[in-house]
Protein backbone atom coordinates (compact mmCIF):
# COMPACT_ATOMS: atom_id res chain seq x y z
CA UNK A 1 0.00 0.00 0.00
CA UNK A 2 1.17 3.91 -0.56
CA UNK A 3 1.12 6.44 1.72
CA UNK A 4 0.40 4.76 4.66
CA UNK A 5 1.33 6.58 8.10
CA UNK A 6 4.74 6.82 9.20
CA UNK A 7 6.03 5.59 12.37
CA UNK A 8 10.01 5.23 12.28
CA UNK A 9 10.17 2.01 12.43
CA UNK A 10 8.63 -0.19 9.60
CA UNK A 11 7.37 3.02 7.65
CA UNK A 12 9.70 5.46 7.77
CA UNK A 13 10.12 9.16 8.55
CA UNK A 14 11.22 11.79 6.41
CA UNK A 15 12.57 15.15 6.63
CA UNK A 16 10.23 18.12 5.71
CA UNK A 17 11.79 19.55 2.25
CA UNK A 18 11.37 22.53 0.13
CA UNK A 19 10.69 21.61 -3.27
CA UNK A 20 14.40 22.21 -4.74
CA UNK A 21 14.50 23.93 -8.37
CA UNK A 22 16.21 22.18 -11.15
CA UNK A 23 19.54 24.40 -12.19
CA UNK A 24 21.05 23.64 -15.74
CA UNK A 25 24.46 21.89 -15.53
CA UNK A 26 26.45 20.97 -18.39
CA UNK A 27 25.47 18.86 -21.16
CA UNK A 28 22.27 20.15 -21.05
CA UNK A 29 20.27 21.46 -24.10
CA UNK A 30 18.65 25.13 -23.95
CA UNK A 31 15.60 25.81 -26.36
CA UNK A 32 15.25 29.50 -26.40
CA UNK A 33 12.86 31.31 -28.38
CA UNK A 34 12.45 34.93 -28.77
CA UNK A 35 8.99 36.50 -29.94
CA UNK A 36 8.31 38.97 -31.64
CA UNK A 37 11.33 40.87 -32.83
CA UNK A 38 12.33 43.55 -34.40
CA UNK A 39 11.69 43.48 -38.03
CA UNK A 40 14.77 43.85 -39.35
CA UNK A 41 16.29 40.70 -37.05
CA UNK A 42 13.02 38.51 -37.80
CA UNK A 43 14.56 36.25 -40.20
CA UNK A 44 17.89 36.04 -38.09
CA UNK A 45 16.09 34.31 -35.58
CA UNK A 46 14.12 32.17 -37.88
CA UNK A 47 14.86 28.95 -36.29
CA UNK A 48 13.43 30.19 -32.71
CA UNK A 49 10.81 32.29 -33.64
CA UNK A 50 9.34 29.23 -36.29
CA UNK A 51 7.82 27.57 -33.55
CA UNK A 52 10.00 24.92 -34.20
CA UNK A 53 9.83 23.64 -30.35
CA UNK A 54 6.22 22.03 -30.99
CA UNK A 55 7.12 20.53 -33.82
CA UNK A 56 9.57 17.20 -33.30
CA UNK A 57 12.39 16.12 -30.48
CA UNK A 58 14.73 15.72 -33.26
CA UNK A 59 14.04 19.82 -34.74
CA UNK A 60 14.26 21.03 -31.13
CA UNK A 61 17.27 19.18 -30.17
CA UNK A 62 18.93 20.71 -33.37
CA UNK A 63 17.71 24.35 -32.72
CA UNK A 64 18.88 23.98 -29.26
CA UNK A 65 22.31 25.36 -27.18
CA UNK A 66 24.22 22.96 -25.80
CA UNK A 67 25.78 23.64 -21.84
CA UNK A 68 29.40 23.30 -22.38
CA UNK A 69 31.43 21.97 -19.52
CA UNK A 70 32.23 25.25 -18.33
CA UNK A 71 28.60 25.98 -18.20
CA UNK A 72 28.37 27.96 -20.83
CA UNK A 73 26.02 28.83 -24.74
CA UNK A 74 26.67 30.25 -27.24
CA UNK A 75 24.17 32.61 -28.19
CA UNK A 76 23.62 34.86 -31.11
CA UNK A 77 24.26 38.57 -31.01
CA UNK A 78 25.35 38.19 -27.32
CA UNK A 79 28.17 35.53 -27.35
CA UNK A 80 28.98 33.35 -24.65
CA UNK A 81 26.33 32.85 -21.73
CA UNK A 82 27.12 31.34 -18.21
CA UNK A 83 24.09 29.46 -17.72
CA UNK A 84 25.17 26.49 -15.44
CA UNK A 85 23.94 26.63 -11.46
CA UNK A 86 21.16 28.66 -13.01
CA UNK A 87 17.14 28.15 -13.28
CA UNK A 88 15.48 28.90 -16.64
CA UNK A 89 13.52 31.67 -15.43
CA UNK A 90 17.19 33.32 -14.59
CA UNK A 91 18.45 32.32 -17.75
CA UNK A 92 15.29 33.94 -18.99
CA UNK A 93 16.18 37.41 -17.37
CA UNK A 94 19.53 37.74 -18.41
CA UNK A 95 18.22 36.91 -22.38
CA UNK A 96 16.05 39.70 -21.72
CA UNK A 97 18.53 42.05 -20.47
CA UNK A 98 20.69 41.51 -23.04
CA UNK A 99 17.95 41.79 -25.79
CA UNK A 100 16.29 44.23 -24.41
CA UNK A 101 16.47 47.32 -27.27
CA UNK A 102 16.16 43.71 -30.16
CA UNK A 103 12.47 42.24 -28.87
CA UNK A 104 9.78 44.82 -29.01
CA UNK A 105 7.66 45.98 -26.45
CA UNK A 106 5.70 43.31 -25.15
CA UNK A 107 7.75 40.74 -26.25
CA UNK A 108 8.89 37.72 -24.26
CA UNK A 109 12.17 35.58 -23.83
CA UNK A 110 10.74 31.73 -24.02
CA UNK A 111 13.92 29.03 -22.10
CA UNK A 112 13.06 25.32 -22.28
CA UNK A 113 14.68 22.48 -21.06
CA UNK A 114 14.94 20.33 -23.92
CA UNK A 115 16.61 17.36 -22.13
CA UNK A 116 13.74 16.84 -19.49
CA UNK A 117 12.99 13.38 -19.09
CA UNK A 118 12.60 10.68 -16.69
CA UNK A 119 13.16 6.71 -17.06
CA UNK A 120 11.22 4.19 -14.63
CA UNK A 121 13.13 0.68 -14.70
CA UNK A 122 12.20 -2.41 -13.55
CA UNK A 123 9.45 -4.12 -11.58
CA UNK A 124 6.70 -2.00 -13.56
CA UNK A 125 4.42 -2.69 -16.10
CA UNK A 126 5.65 -0.22 -18.91
CA UNK A 127 9.68 0.28 -18.13
CA UNK A 128 10.83 3.15 -20.25
CA UNK A 129 11.71 6.93 -20.87
CA UNK A 130 9.07 9.57 -20.19
CA UNK A 131 9.35 13.38 -21.55
CA UNK A 132 8.37 15.57 -18.51
CA UNK A 133 5.75 18.19 -19.69
CA UNK A 134 5.06 19.95 -16.22
CA UNK A 135 7.36 22.11 -14.23
CA UNK A 136 6.94 19.96 -11.42
CA UNK A 137 6.10 16.43 -11.76
CA UNK A 138 5.85 13.88 -8.77
CA UNK A 139 7.18 10.47 -8.46
CA UNK A 140 3.69 9.10 -8.64
CA UNK A 141 2.71 10.70 -11.66
CA UNK A 142 6.31 9.57 -13.18
CA UNK A 143 4.99 5.77 -11.33
CA UNK A 144 1.74 5.90 -13.43
CA UNK A 145 3.03 6.40 -17.06
CA UNK A 146 5.10 3.39 -16.58
CA UNK A 147 1.50 1.73 -15.94
CA UNK A 148 2.22 1.31 -11.99
CA UNK A 149 4.53 -1.13 -10.24
CA UNK A 150 3.87 -4.54 -10.39
CA UNK A 151 2.34 -6.70 -7.46
CA UNK A 152 4.82 -8.17 -5.75
CA UNK A 153 7.49 -4.87 -6.40
CA UNK A 154 9.28 -3.80 -3.18
CA UNK A 155 7.53 -0.92 -2.37
CA UNK A 156 9.93 -0.14 0.51
CA UNK A 157 13.13 0.22 -1.19
CA UNK A 158 12.65 2.46 -4.49
CA UNK A 159 15.71 4.11 -5.93
CA UNK A 160 16.71 6.90 -7.45
CA UNK A 161 19.53 8.16 -9.50
CA UNK A 162 19.82 11.96 -9.99
CA UNK A 163 22.20 14.12 -11.74
CA UNK A 164 24.04 16.63 -9.67
CA UNK A 165 26.79 19.23 -10.44
CA UNK A 166 28.91 16.90 -8.30
CA UNK A 167 28.11 14.01 -10.71
CA UNK A 168 25.47 11.34 -10.13
CA UNK A 169 23.84 9.99 -6.46
CA UNK A 170 22.06 7.25 -5.83
CA UNK A 171 18.79 7.39 -2.86
CA UNK A 172 16.95 4.98 -1.56
CA UNK A 173 13.46 5.78 -0.39
CA UNK A 174 9.79 4.05 0.87
CA UNK A 175 7.05 4.53 -1.15
CA UNK A 176 4.63 3.53 1.56
CA UNK A 177 5.42 6.43 3.91
CA UNK A 178 3.02 9.19 3.84
CA UNK A 179 5.86 11.71 4.90
CA UNK A 180 7.20 10.99 1.32
CA UNK A 181 4.69 14.03 0.17
CA UNK A 182 6.89 16.32 1.88
CA UNK A 183 10.47 14.89 0.90
CA UNK A 184 13.12 15.46 -1.24
CA UNK A 185 11.45 12.16 -2.87
CA UNK A 186 8.36 13.50 -3.89
CA UNK A 187 9.22 16.00 -7.23
CA UNK A 188 10.80 14.14 -9.72
CA UNK A 189 14.03 16.73 -11.09
CA UNK A 190 15.13 16.45 -15.30
CA UNK A 191 16.75 13.26 -15.69
CA UNK A 192 15.79 11.13 -13.03
CA UNK A 193 15.88 7.53 -13.31
CA UNK A 194 13.49 5.41 -10.91
CA UNK A 195 14.61 1.81 -10.09
CA UNK A 196 11.86 -0.40 -8.72
CA UNK A 197 13.42 -3.76 -7.73
CA UNK A 198 11.66 -6.92 -6.68
CA UNK A 199 10.52 -7.90 -3.20
CA UNK A 200 13.08 -10.83 -1.45
CA UNK A 201 11.46 -14.13 -1.34
CA UNK A 202 9.61 -14.49 -4.36
CA UNK A 203 10.20 -17.66 -4.85
CA UNK A 204 6.63 -19.24 -4.02
CA UNK A 205 4.88 -15.62 -5.39
CA UNK A 206 1.75 -16.47 -7.55
CA UNK A 207 3.54 -16.64 -10.73
CA UNK A 208 6.25 -19.00 -9.51
CA UNK A 209 4.15 -21.28 -7.91
CA UNK A 210 1.36 -21.71 -10.90
CA UNK A 211 4.69 -23.00 -13.05
CA UNK A 212 5.40 -25.08 -10.09
CA UNK A 213 2.01 -26.32 -10.28
CA UNK A 214 2.12 -26.76 -14.06
CA UNK A 215 4.75 -29.46 -14.09
CA UNK A 216 3.63 -30.99 -11.39
CA UNK A 217 0.19 -31.13 -13.28
CA UNK A 218 2.33 -32.51 -16.18
CA UNK A 219 4.35 -34.50 -14.48
CA UNK A 220 1.16 -36.81 -12.56
CA UNK A 221 -0.50 -37.33 -15.82
CA UNK A 222 2.89 -38.53 -17.34
CA UNK A 223 3.20 -40.81 -14.54
CA UNK A 224 -0.71 -41.82 -14.18
CA UNK A 225 -0.57 -42.58 -18.32
CA UNK A 226 2.39 -44.83 -17.38
CA UNK A 227 0.60 -46.62 -14.93
CA UNK A 228 -2.27 -47.31 -16.94
CA UNK A 229 0.26 -48.76 -19.42
CA UNK A 230 1.70 -51.04 -17.18
CA UNK A 231 -1.46 -52.39 -15.99
CA UNK A 232 -2.68 -53.26 -19.37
Amino acid sequence: MYLQPADGEIIPNYAKEVAAVYRVQPGDELFIKLAPLDADLNDYFKSEVSGAYFSTETSVSLSSFLVDEKGFISYPLIGMIHVGGKTTSEIKDIIEASFKNIVIEGGSVFVKLVNNYVSVLGDVKMPGRFVIYKERLSVFHAIAMAGDLLPFASRSSVKIVRQTPDGPVVKTFDLRSDEILGSEFYYIQPNDVIYVGKMKGQFFRFESLTNIMTVLSGSLSIFLIALTINKN
